[in-house]
């Protein structure tokens, strides 16, 4: 769960997929510390307050609206402040089945940076249409199956791996 943010999705993966290792990766201290109160109770959870990407990115911009719109990058809902955040390399992650990325831009980054995309599935945001655009080249083994699209920008992706459909 990259950009767990408060621990949404990672409650409803534990649901979803119970007994499953979850590692959530949030770098926002405030965040990071709600992320704890909420899964708390959820033993099968790991958290990481360490943001994914490139490692170089150490200002995260905080968000004009709510929290989770902080970013790495001025996406038009980012306020000038910033908090130091450190930035993992995304090949450091363990291997999962599932990777979920709400990462407010640096989706493309993320997913380009990874020596191997070998997920199940791949649940993700996108921030421009250029963006959306990359993410579909990069993922030739994979098939969109959903997704939703929240302004022409904005949206919602969902992959399967091809090699889990007939």
């Amino acid at each position: 769960d990259v950009g767990a943010n408060v621990g949404a999705f990672a409650v409803w993966a534990n649901a979803r997929w119970p007994g499953a290792t979850i590692h959530c990766y949030e770098p926002l201290q405030a965040n990071f510390e709600l992320l704890k109160l909420n899964l708390d109770s959820l033993k099968n959870v790991q958290l990481h307050r360490t943001a994914v990407g490139n490692p170089e990115n150490r200002r995260l911009f905080l968000g004009k609206n709510n929290c989770g719109e902080n970013s790495f990058f001025d996406l038009g809902e980012q306020r000038g402040e910033f908090e130091e955040v450190s930035t993992i390399d995304p090949n450091s992650m363990p291997s999962a089945q599932v990777l979920k990325i709400d990462a407010e831009g640096s989706e493309w980054d993320i997913l380009s940076r990874l020596q191997t995309i070998n997920y199940d599935l791949i649940l993700m945001e996108y921030h421009s249409e250029m963006q959306r655009r990359k993410i579909d080249a990069l993922l030739v083994d994979y098939s969109l199956v959903g997704g939703s699209a929240r302004s022409l920008d904005r949206g919602t992706l969902k992959y399967i791996n091809n090699r889990l459909v007939g």
